[in-house]
This record gives C-alpha cells, structure tokens and sequence, in this order.
C-alpha cells in the first residue's frame, strides 16, 4: 500500500526554514546597523559631516531623491532672520561627482542653479521689504555659516560648489565666496571676486558706497568680506587694507 504524504513532517520544515531565514536577516540588519552607526553621522534624510571627526574629508553621496532640508539663522538689522529650505540630495550629489579645478576660477560661480536662484529671490524679497542693502543682507546670511580651513578636513585645496557649502554649512573663503557671488548675480547684482595672496572675498559695484573699493574697469567694486560676522560693504579687515589683490571678473 502506498504511504500518504506527511503534511506534518513538511509544515514543520518548512516552518523551521522560515524562522531560520528570519534569523539570519535579523543578524545581517544588526550588522548593517552597527556598520552605519560607526562610520556615518545620520540627520534626517542625509548625511551631515562633523568638521572635528577626520571622516569628514570623506565625501559621501547621499541617498538619491531625497530632499535635504536646512534651516539657517543669521542677525541683520537688528533682527534674527530664519530661513529653511530644501535641497534635493541629487543636486548635492551631482557637485560632489563634479571634477576640481583651480582654486581661484569661474568654474565654481553656478547662479543659475534652481536652489541659488530660489535663495536669491527670497533675499531680494524680505531686503526689499525692509529696504536693505542686498548685498549686505547676503553676506550677513552668509556669514553665519561655520568656516572651516580645507587643512581642517584634510585637505590643502578644496575649493567646493555653492550647493556644498549650504548642505554641508561649512566652507572655507573661497567656499564662501562662490556661494555669495552666485546669489548675488542671482540677484542682478554687479559682482567680482577679490583674490588675496590667501585670502578671498567678492567686490560689488556701487556708485554711492563708502569704505574700500577697487577701482576695474572705470567702475567701483566696493569690498564685502564672507567669513567674518560683522563686515559690511566697503568694511576691510586690517590684515588686508595694504595688501594688493587681483580682481576676477565673472561674466
């Protein structure tokens, strides 16, 4: 006589399987887990970097379509300004695959970014508003950023994109530069880049300003410094009121 099939012997190995199957994704997430926790710095939806912790030379894509959100907060006119916006992670992804040049180049200028342009026109907005200097509005925003030699995060040079320095909030005085000159000629506004022998800032054109200005071609850039809180348009840190510079023209 022909045995019958064990429906009991088979239920229970394929239960078996599926509880071992189980246990073995458990322990690979365990895995993965601590793996993530000990090499990244997670917030939110992306992945930030600690300018203190050497892991942040590593330049990390993050993960794609996602929006990276920021939040800034900078004094101007006696005010405390908030701004938020967000930024998404494939445009952040796209400068950090993009090749370095030069430190001192055009190449890093992106003003018709859809993010500077959109941070551009709501600066215009509320200086507008308010009847305030936009260039002076820009640079105090700005200014709020965290500067951050490129030998802080090991590196000599490395000059980044604006969208970078947002997501990142950290730059150095070209960093700084690039962003504040892109959002200025976002803005319409007239703008050069002022190159130290280390050191940069940006010259805005200004036909009423007071303070220092560079005199190019038969027009008057007034100087606006981007990594110090506190500077207007024309005011000269001391250590550069006798140095020369060169002038950079964007456009």
């Amino acid at each position: 006589m022909e045995k019958g099939i064990n429906w009991y012997r088979i239920t229970t190995v394929f239960l078996l399987g599926i509880i071992l199957l189980l246990g073995v994704n458990y322990y690979l997430d365990l895995q993965l887990e601590d793996s993530y926790s000990e090499n990244s710095y997670q917030n939110g939806d992306y992945e930030s970097y600690d300018s203190k912790d050497s892991e942040y030379a590593q330049k990390i894509p993050t993960a794609t379509y996602r929006n990276i959100p920021k939040h800034f907060e900078w004094e101007y006119g006696f005010s405390t300004w908030y701004y938020d916006i967000s930024i998404p992670s494939q445009n952040y992804n796209f400068y950090l695959n993009e090749p370095r040049g030069p430190t001192a180049s055009t190449y890093y200028l992106t003003y018709e970014d859809p993010v500077i342009i959109s941070i551009a026109n709501k600066l215009t907005e509320v200086a507008e508003e308010k009847e305030y200097s936009k260039s002076e509005f820009v640079a105090a925003f700005i200014q709020s950023l965290h500067y951050v030699p490129d030998e802080r995060v090991g590196y000599d040079e490395y000059p980044k994109f604006p969208i970078e320095t947002l997501v990142e909030a950290t730059g150095d005085c070209e960093d700084m530069a690039y962003l504040t000159a892109s959002i200025l000629l976002a803005m319409n506004i007239d703008t050069v880049l002022v190159l130290f022998e280390d050191h940069m800032g940006v010259g805005v054109r200004c036909g009423n300003c007071d303070g220092s200005y560079y005199d190019y071609d038969g027009q008057e850039y007034f100087y606006l410094e981007t990594t110090a809180s506190g500077y207007g348009l024309g005011d000269m840190p001391k250590e550069y009121e006798e140095e020369k510079a060169r002038i950079i023209r964007l456009y």
